[in-house]
């Protein structure tokens, strides 16, 4: 389960950059020169927080559906896909720029959709520094398509440091948790001459 302390940031720090904010103002009233102080707010608890990023996330005019579509080359290896055959991941400006690496403050938001294509739910990974250096750190939550935060087997939410997600993943290629670039690391290494069994570390 995710700490409230982390909420306190994650809420900040996440849907500012789905919402594509840069900066933050507080007002400063009508009709005075005097500057009211922001007023104390309580942090969100875990719930708080996964209800007010669904809201973001569930916007038609969503930010992230201006970002970039990249899709993993569909590969026999092996690996048991958890999600639905049929998806699209978007990508923030940071990780395009950066596909192979994916640096810190790259994030995906991925769709999943059943064969009718209808959308069933929408994943997110934001990698954020210092916050799992042992798996990526990325920073991981699912949504069911009526807003609920999807749970694992053992009925924990799909949020935070999530266990099962990081087993998965961890079977994608150049140690970076993440399959959609696999094959532009890929090509991304052979043209840097690299000996095929090399990985990528993360970039911090």
């Amino acid at each position: 389960m995710i700490s409230k302390a982390a909420v306190t940031s994650l809420s900040v720090l996440v849907v500012a950059s789905i919402a594509g904010w840069s900066t933050f103002a507080y007002s400063q009233g009508s009709g005075s020169s005097r500057v009211d102080p922001p007023r104390a707010t309580r942090p969100q608890t875990p719930d708080e927080f996964y209800s007010s990023f669904w809201s973001f996330l569930a916007k038609k005019d969503a930010a992230y559906n201006t970002w970039k579509v990249i899709n993993r080359v569909k590969a026999d290896d092996g690996i048991e896909n958890p999600h639905s055959n049929i998806s699209k991941t978007y990508v923030n400006k940071i990780a395009a720029d950066d596909a192979a690496n994916l640096p810190i403050s790259s994030i995906l938001v991925r769709e999943d959709y059943d064969d009718n294509r209808k959308r069933q739910s929408v994943s997110v990974l934001y990698r954020i520094k210092d916050y799992d250096k042992e798996h990526g750190n990325w920073y991981w939550i699912k949504y069911q398509e009526n807003g609920s935060v999807a749970r694992d087997s053992d009925d924990k939410v799909i949020a935070g440091k999530v266990a099962s997600c990081v087993a998965c993943h961890s079977k994608a290629n150049g140690n970076d948790f993440v399959f959609s670039n696999d094959a532009i690391k890929s090509e991304s290494d052979s043209k840097r001459g690299d000996k095929p069994d090399e990985t990528v570390k993360p970039k911090e």
